[in-house]
């Protein structure tokens, strides 16, 4: 009599024993594929985060940091604060 997980049986011993080698294949198989699944989420994943926290924003100050409006905005990039201090400012932007 041969028992596997918790069950006797009578059936030829060969019979069995290609069953269980061909359980043990399928269970490595799955094991394989779930790794893989969980290395290519990580590999997807971290270098969304990573390009996210290098992401910084600037505060730009006309006239400190640029004499016009227009050369402030042609400078700025996506994120970035433009700040006008107080004065008259004869430009089209």
């Amino acid at each position: 009599m041969i028992c596997l997980t918790g069950k006797c049986s009578s059936i030829a011993p060969k019979l069995r024993i290609k069953e269980v080698l061909a359980m043990k294949g399928t269970k490595s198989t799955w094991k394989v594929a779930a790794v893989f699944v969980v290395v290519v989420l990580l590999a997807t994943t971290l270098p969304l985060s990573v390009s996210k926290a290098e992401a910084s924003s600037a505060t730009i100050y006309v006239p400190d940091d640029y004499p016009t409006i227009q050369a402030a905005v042609n400078a700025a990039s996506p994120g970035d604060t433009i700040i006008v201090r107080d004065g008259t400012y004869y430009e089209n932007v």
